[in-house]
């Protein structure tokens, strides 16, 4: 199994969509009024992808897509089996993302990402190739859409093999003459990167960009992290590329291997300066925090790696990705962590060939016990207990593969399974 996503589905109601190396992608319902644990439902095999490994999902209300080693990118609604669009690029398909357009439309755009280092953007009504955004040398292996402006310029984040973060925008109608702009051969713009950052000396391994600002959240940037194989994590702010903190630890063998940012309710003064690790020779000060996070109003920002360590072992760093600082160092798992998953009240760490950990959000007892110097945790850390969900040792472990949505967990074995955990409230009878 390679990627497992959830949706609420136009028409169908709760969905899970799974891709495995078979290139076989399911679709499954669920019974909202089953029993907990019981209620999903195989409802139908997508077809398109076979023969290739699909390595890549894009999941909205209305549509999937997938992305596969033979450069095919496949489109489905819900109600058919057989793909809407059949779209084609140079090199494997990496990564496929839906792009926003200024519409509104989440799931109209697509990118796709290719080990030739292309990416492409689709117009899935039109079956179309709308721009080939290039620039990298190497394999592109992240692709992150942003909102799009009111004006319809699209910005796009991609990060490579080649070592470089890109930033791209271009509109998204082809207002240019046929002879005002670089041409591909299918007649689609060719677009060069407005802004390129290298801050790394070897590959970028992840990349990850956190909720835009709001009234709810204290920090009022946008952020985005890339993790290097160089073992350093730079954090960016996404609307000017100013870099906030260079998060290293004190292990030469250590590297990140995956990132996400999440949101917890809790001042990032309570652990700054209280460090385990030394984070960075390069400490910025908590600048993008807007009022007093204290009150409950607003959230901050923290920034969960996992890492690969000595001898293929594991390890999750929780940080505060403005001040670098580093929360808590968890060493929960003795694989290395392939893939790290937020949810509104737990993190979720999977580490194939060992299992997954399920780290709970911090209440407010559990923040009073953390300042009496009782809890577990480093005082200030945004999580406070870790349970391990599936113990996934030995023949059958687990891929790094996972998805959640709300009160639901999917985790992918390499066997080809789905183990999927309710955590729905079980109503009394």
């Amino acid at each position: 199994m390679e990627r497992v996503e959830f949706a609420n589905a136009v028409g169908f109601g709760r969905a899970a969509v799974t891709a495995g190396w078979d290139g076989f992608v399911f679709l499954y319902l669920c019974d909202e009024n089953a029993v907990r644990g019981t209620g999903w439902r195989l409802a139908r095999r997508f077809k398109g992808c076979e023969g290739a490994w699909v390595v890549s999902l894009a999941v909205s209300p209305r549509a999937v897509v997938a992305g596969d080693t033979d450069g095919r990118v496949c489109a489905w609604t819900f109600g058919s089996s057989s793909p809407a669009r059949t779209l084609r690029q140079e090199g494997s398909v990496t990564k496929v993302r839906f792009v926003p357009n200024s519409a509104g439309e989440n799931d109209v755009l697509v990118a796709s990402a290719s080990t030739l280092g292309d990416v492409a953007i689709w117009d899935l009504a039109a079956g179309t190739r709308l721009a080939t955004l290039r620039g990298h040398a190497e394999a592109a292996w992240h692709v992150h859409p942003l909102a799009a402006a009111p004006d319809g310029i699209i910005t796009v984040l991609t990060s490579s093999r080649d070592s470089t973060l890109r930033m791209w925008r271009f509109d998204e109608v082809d207002r240019d003459a046929p002879l005002d702009v670089p041409r591909g051969e299918a007649g689609e713009r060719l677009i060069s990167p407005a802004s390129t950052w290298r801050d790394h000396d070897d590959a970028i391994l992840s990349l990850a960009v956190s909720d835009p600002p709001s009234p709810a959240r204290a920090c009022d940037r946008r952020l985005c992290a890339t993790c290097g194989a160089d073992g350093v994590v730079v954090v960016r702010d996404v609307s000017n590329g100013e870099v906030l903190s260079r998060l290293t630890v004190d292990r030469p063998d250590a590297a990140p291997m995956c990132a996400t940012f999440f949101e917890r309710p809790e001042d990032p003064a309570d652990f700054v300066g209280d460090s385990p690790v030394e984070a960075s020779s390069v400490r910025c000060p908590v600048s993008g925090v807007r009022g007093d996070a204290r009150d409950g109003a607003r959230t901050h920002t923290w920034l969960a790696t996992g890492y690969r360590t000595a001898n293929d072992g594991g390890e999750l760093r929780l940080w505060d990705p403005l001040g670098g600082g580093v929360a808590a160092v968890l060493s929960d798992q003795s694989r290395p962590i392939s893939d790290v998953v937020a949810t509104a009240h737990a993190l979720v760490a999977v580490a194939p060939g060992d299992g997954v950990v399920v780290y709970s959000g911090v209440d407010d007892d559990d923040r009073r016990d953390a300042r009496d110097g009782t809890a577990r945790r480093p005082r200030g850390c945004p999580i406070a207990a870790a349970v391990t969900v599936l113990d996934g040792a030995g023949a059958d472990g687990f891929s790094s593969c996972a998805g959640a949505c709300d009160d639901l967990l999917a985790v992918g074995s390499k066997t080809g399974s789905v183990q999927l955990l309710d955590f729905r409230v079980q109503a009394r009878r």
